[in-house]
């Protein structure tokens, strides 16, 4: 087993943290590109789901809620539940809704131990979220569980062994590599998704793999200063870093 860094449980545990509010500090800053997507074009962002009327929809990790309150202005006659485990970010995803009367609820809850019925939900979402959980298996198996028969379930992930970094520094280059590839916990999750997706039985899986580019503030405030402070010529340059991201999408059938 690698040698796991504090930091890499802290996303499961946001709420035990010294400052829970730089979470949300976080997600505003990395998802701007994301909200303002799912904001300004709904149908095209939200089309890997092939959403119809009527339909029940779980997010797990649904974190300030912004993307899942396009969402919800999105369906017609649908109800989304969006579960989270870190209280800071249930209130705070409340608080950005209040007023608004959209057809969704934002509860506190575990992905390990999904408190709904079986097949309660028509498709069911997770962005970000597998590469932090404890138990992989598990969560897809719960997931599953609430899933309808013939219901879709989409995981988007990132690929942290795929990390680039566009620097001209070496040594910075170096310990950011180091910095993610030995924090994450499950820091390969995207690339195994598919073969647990088939271990757990289900079918019509497909893979959407694309990069996905970060750029400083964001990286900035995610190492907040730790990689620079340790060398006495730091970059001052906004590099661009791509991380390898990949939906991995399957359907639940009567044939599993």
């Amino acid at each position: 087993m690698r040698n796991q860094q504090p930091w890499h449980n802290t996303w499961t545990s946001i709420d035990k943290t010294s400052d829970p509010s730089w979470f949300v500090r976080f997600l505003d800053e990395s998802r701007k590109s994301a909200k303002e997507s799912a904001k300004s074009n709904p149908e095209q962002y939200f089309a890997f789901l092939n959403l119809q009327p009527g339909q029940r929809i779980l997010e797990v990790g649904y974190g300030t809620g912004d993307i899942t309150r396009s969402l919800a202005q999105l369906v017609e006659n649908s109800e989304i539940i969006g579960v989270d485990t870190s209280e800071t970010m249930v209130c705070e995803a409340r608080k950005r809704v209040q007023g608004l009367n959209l057809p969704l609820r934002f509860e506190t809850g575990d992905v390990h131990n999904l408190q709904f019925e079986d097949d309660t939900f028509d498709r069911s979402y997770a962005s970000a979220v597998f590469q932090h959980i404890e138990n992989p298996h598990l969560g897809l198996s719960e997931i599953i569980r609430v899933t309808k028969m013939g219901g879709q379930i989409v995981i988007a992930d990132h690929d942290w062994e795929t990390f680039v970094v566009a620097s001209d520094n070496d040594m910075i280059s170096h310990r950011m590599i180091q910095f993610f590839h030995n924090g994450i916990r499950n820091g390969s999750i995207a690339h195994h998704l598919p073969i647990l997706f088939r271990d757990l039985g289900l079918t019509g899986i497909t893979v959407d793999p694309h990069t996905e580019p970060m750029f400083s503030p964001t990286t900035s405030l995610l190492l907040g200063g730790r990689v620079a402070k340790r060398t006495e010529t730091p970059t001052r340059r906004s590099n661009p870093l791509e991380i390898g991201d990949c939906f991995a999408k399957c359907a639940r059938n009567d044939e599993m």
